[in-house]
């Protein structure tokens, strides 16, 4: 055996990672091998027959041991070679297909033969069992399948279920047993494209309303072993840190995790797993070799998967006692920098918003499952205030991006039409009485559809994910973008993302730490007492004054004029600067939630509440009559009653100038949120074709229907209630900013013997105070055309089936408060002269 060691020499062969000739193939030499053994060269002819027949038989021998060895190392890169070739062919004759409908992607006979070719590999993937008999057999078949399967995919849609549970219990299956490295990234791939795009979305069953359903113990036993074997393989791709090719095995955890329950999730990732996946957050083997360009990748993807985690309290819990929480906030998280400079921009070099995203995520998660744990709380502050400025850098990045705002709706008589559609359902919705069930007008909602919701979709997320997986952004479809005109919308868009879930965070953490009750005074002795509360105060004096250019940029951004596009830009940057709607309607809930809950608002509230509040009205606002009476019947100068009633909120004195400056500031961009969503939660349209009846808990007949006209709104019934939130937080928001205005200017105007002081004007860039008063009209005469309360329906317009019937939309809060704000308008407007 020494010999044979001894006597082993790197021979010339093909390269396995591809290229020229390399010395990879391992080979014995016959000659070095009976040098060693002590025998000559040439036998003499004194030698038995005997001597001469063992030397040949250990002579042959050792050629088939290199025979062998030849044939297994060429077997390997046939099968490879043939995997490839395979693959790169299925691209070419397959290709991805022009838009079609339906009917002819489901007939398409190029998806149907590559189905066929599939179903055939399968039972000779079932037949190899382990692969470990034939483990290159195993490898081709398994490179095959994954081939067939993505040339499948590309043109046609899902297909039957029956099938697609066929092929992931065979895939799962076989993942669970011992595979060599090549067959299970194959398989893992397969798995992979089976969930992401075969599948019904879970996003998009989460905007239908439906709840993904509870598995049995059958399948939950399944499914843990199945993430028990996918975590071994992602922590031994780390002790193989040298390997160049990324593994999917953390990426397919997440798209796992992501169909299971969030109660049950604890229930298939316990134990050992938490401590593993800590292990691989905190991992340093790959950031030791610089030469990786994947370097750190593995660890924003065990990022990624403790944010799907962290989705449940059980889960979170387990994550943070697991030490997993403590390093996500490692500093060493945020080790990679990228430099944004597109041409005719100012640049951006700061922390990589990749990273961002990823640790934002997993901060978001626990503390919105976790919103009283202290130590959740203490350690999330800490960590905002240590990385608090790259966030601030993206967000100034953000709200200065060259885009074309428009503080109104751009569309030409829009509001026009808004009031004509809504007299005709007024006039349409007459004669209901005596109509049984209850009273609410039924309004059809787009059936969110796989294709529908890919282009509308936040392309932040596919960027990200591209990011985490050290690929491109394969979604762009201008075929003339550059590799650095694609880098730089991935980092648009990436941006955006960052931006939407500080905000988010920020909102949680105000309402976790916020909820003070109490006068200002209360407040500043409450936070030198409160650590949370003081540690807060200090982060909103430096996150306050980006929220109001931010939400602005955001609201008023609108599709550029080809006229309006600079020399420096190209249509495909152009168009990535714009936010997606999801992007729009998160950053505004999340700033809204904001400035409910901060210090401003809530010393507003504590003035205006001071008063007798009337029955069933919306709110006592004539404790800010009150508060300035009683001090300038005191003697006080109007400027110094206005002082003692603001008093101090924060650790400095914040005078009322101060206030109103904010409060004004505010009320501005309230004015733009309140319009544009109504603008959209309006743009509704009708029709006269009747409306199909469904049998079930809530029929359709049951509902107002306008006399048989169906009301269409385009997009989902998901989209419908986050804009109504938004028209009724901005205009709860609306009502107090401007009676603090129209309060204070009143009161400061008689004090100085004047008739009326005029009130300041609102900032510049926002809708004016008459068109406000238009869409508040608008709001108030839908809430009665509807009878105050509306019931959403979703209908796939391709096959006209309509889905449930959502639970009952109350309008009364927005018609109330609308009805306060338009008084509070009107009187603005009469306050600076009727402009």
């Amino acid at each position: 055996q020494e010999h044979l060691r001894a006597s082993t020499c790197q021979c010339m062969a093909p390269d396995k990672a591809g290229g020229g000739l390399t010395r990879s193939l391992e080979l014995q030499d016959p000659f070095v091998l009976l040098h060693l053994s002590g025998v000559s060269y040439q036998l003499s002819a004194t030698e038995s027959e005997g001597d001469r027949s063992r030397f040949a038989e250990d002579l042959k021998r050792l050629g088939s041991r290199n025979e062998y060895a030849c044939f297994a190392f060429y077997t390997e890169q046939a099968c490879k070679s043939l995997a490839v070739f395979a693959a790169a062919a299925l691209c070419h004759l397959v290709g991805r297909p022009p838009a079609m409908s339906s009917a002819s992607a489901a007939s398409d006979s190029r998806a149907q033969a590559a189905r066929a070719h599939l179903e055939a590999l399968l039972p000779a993937m079932a037949a190899e069992e382990s692969g470990a008999e034939a483990p290159r057999r195993l490898e081709l078949l398994s490179g095959l399948a994954t081939a067939f399967l993505a040339a499948m995919l590309e043109r046609s849609e899902a297909p039957p279920l029956a099938f697609v549970r066929r092929v992931y219990g065979l895939l799962s299956g076989a993942l669970v047993r011992p595979l060599s490295r090549e067959s299970r990234r194959n398989l893992e791939e397969a798995l992979l494209l089976l969930l992401q795009r075969m599948l019904p979305d879970p996003a998009l069953e989460a905007a239908q309303g439906l709840q993904p359903s509870f598995l049995e113990a059958q399948d939950l036993q399944e499914l843990s072993q199945l993430l028990t074997s996918l975590m071994a393989a992602a922590v031994a791709e780390v002790e193989m840190f040298e390997e160049t090719r990324q593994g999917v095995a953390l990426p397919l955890m997440c798209a796992l995790l992501t169909r299971v329950p969030a109660k049950q999730r604890s229930q298939v990732f316990k134990g050992r797993l938490w401590q593993q996946l800590t292990e691989l957050i905190g991992s340093d083997r790959i950031e030791q070799d610089q030469n990786r360009a994947d370097r750190g990748v593995q660890r924003y993807q065990s990022a990624a998967l403790a944010a799907v985690l962290c989705q449940a309290p059980e889960a979170a819990s387990a994550f943070f006692e697991a030490a997993g929480f403590s390093a996500i906030l490692r500093s060493e998280m945020l080790g990679c920098r990228m430099r944004l400079a597109p041409a005719g921009l100012h640049a951006l070099d700061t922390t990589h918003p990749a990273s961002l995203v990823a640790i934002l995520q997993v901060i978001v998660s626990t503390l919105g499952v976790l919103p009283t744990h202290s130590l959740v709380l203490h350690s999330t502050l800490q960590w905002l205030e240590k990385h608090l400025q790259p966030l601030l850098d993206v967000v100034q990045w953000v709200t200065r991006l060259p885009m074309t705002l428009s503080a109104e709706p751009r569309r030409a008589g829009h509001v026009s039409l808004l009031s004509s559609m809504v007299s005709a359902l007024a006039a349409r919705s007459g004669g209901s009485a005596g109509r049984s069930g209850p009273d609410a007008m039924l309004v059809h909602c787009r059936f969110l559809q796989a294709s529908s919701a890919n282009s509308s979709a936040d392309a932040s997320v596919d960027t990200l994910a591209f990011s985490l997986s050290g690929r491109r952004a394969l979604g762009v479809a201008s075929g003339t973008a550059t590799e650095e005109q694609v880098l730089q919308v991935e980092g648009v868009a990436l941006c955006y993302r960052c931006v939407s879930l500080f905000i988010e965070l920020w909102s949680l953490l105000t309402s976790a730490v916020g909820r003070v009750k109490g006068s200002a005074a209360g407040m500043a002795s409450m936070a030198s007492q409160d650590p949370y509360l003081s540690k807060l105060q200090q982060l909103e004096v430096m996150i306050r004054p980006a929220l109001p250019g931010l939400t602005m940029q955001v609201v008023s951004a609108c599709p550029a004029d080809q006229n309006d596009m600079s020399d420096s830009g190209t249509p495909l940057l152009m168009e990535s600067m714009l936010p997606s709607e999801s992007t729009k309607l998160k950053i505004c809930s999340n700033v809204l939630h904001v400035w409910r809950h901060d210090g401003i608002t809530q010393h507003i509230k504590a003035l205006a509440y001071k008063g007798p509040q009337p029955p069933g009205g919306f709110g006592g606002f004539g404790g800010f009559q009150q508060s300035f009476q009683s001090l300038s019947g005191s003697g006080l100068s109007s400027a110094s009653a206005a002082a003692q009633t603001f008093g101090p909120l924060r650790s400095g004195v914040l005078v009322s100038q101060d206030v109103v400056s904010e409060a004004n500031l505010r009320a501005g961009v309230l004015c733009a949120i309140f319009v544009h969503a109504t603008s959209s939660l309006l743009n509704l349209k009708l029709s006269d074709s009747a409306v199909p009846s469904k049998e079930g808990v809530n029929k359709v007949s049951d509902f107002r229907q306008g006399n048989s006209h169906q009301i269409h709104f385009d997009g989902a019934a998901m989209t419908f209630r986050h804009l109504l939130f938004i028209v009724e937080t901005s205009l709860h928001l609306l009502c107090l900013h401007l009676t603090l205005l129209t309060t204070a200017a009143d009161l400061e105007g008689s004090n100085s013997g004047s008739t009326g002081r005029q009130a300041p004007s609102l900032s510049a860039g926002i809708p004016r105070l008459a068109v406000v008063g238009q869409y508040l009209r608008l709001v108030i005469e839908f809430a009665a055309a509807s009878g105050s309360s509306v019931a959403l329906l979703s209908t796939d317009d391709r096959s006209r089936e309509t889905g449930t019937i959502s639970n009952l939309l109350s309008l009364s809060f927005a018609a109330n408060v609308a009805s306060t704000a338009e008084k509070l308008v009107a009187q603005l407007q009469l306050q600076q002269g009727g402009l």
